[in-house]
C-alpha cells in the first residue's frame, strides 16, 4: 500500500500511532461482508474511544521475530507499552 492521506491536525495528538511525522497516515477500510468480526471489533471500539482505529503493522519487539502463536503474542504484549491486545473473541487490557 502506497497511498497515504493526510490526518486531521486535531486527531495527530488523539491517534499519534499511526501518523507519520508528515501529518499523514496510511489507511485500510474494512466493511462487515469482508470481515465481520474485524469489523464488529472497529464498531465497539468506536463506541468505547469515540473513533473506530487500529495500529496494523506487523507485531514483534525491537530485535524480536516477528509473533507466531497465542503465547508469544501475550509475552509481546505484556513486554510493550500496548495498552490492549485481541486474540479472536478474546481482549485483553493492561
Amino acid at each position: 500500500m502506497t497511498i497515504t492521506t493526510n490526518v486531521h491536525p486535531h486527531m495527530r495528538t488523539t491517534i499519534p500511532a499511526v501518523t507519520h511525522t508528515d501529518g499523514t497516515a496510511r489507511i485500510q477500510t474494512v466493511n462487515e461482508a469482508q470481515n465481520p468480526l474485524y469489523y464488529s471489533l472497529l464498531k465497539n471500539l468506536k463506541q468505547h474511544t469515540s473513533h473506530g482505529v487500529v495500529l496494523n503493522t506487523s507485531f514483534n519487539l525491537s530485535h524480536e521475530p516477528i509473533v507466531a502463536t497465542p503465547r508469544q503474542a501475550l509475552a509481546t504484549f505484556f513486554s510493550s507499552g500496548l495498552d490492549g491486545l485481541v486474540i479472536g473473541n478474546n481482549v485483553i487490557l493492561k
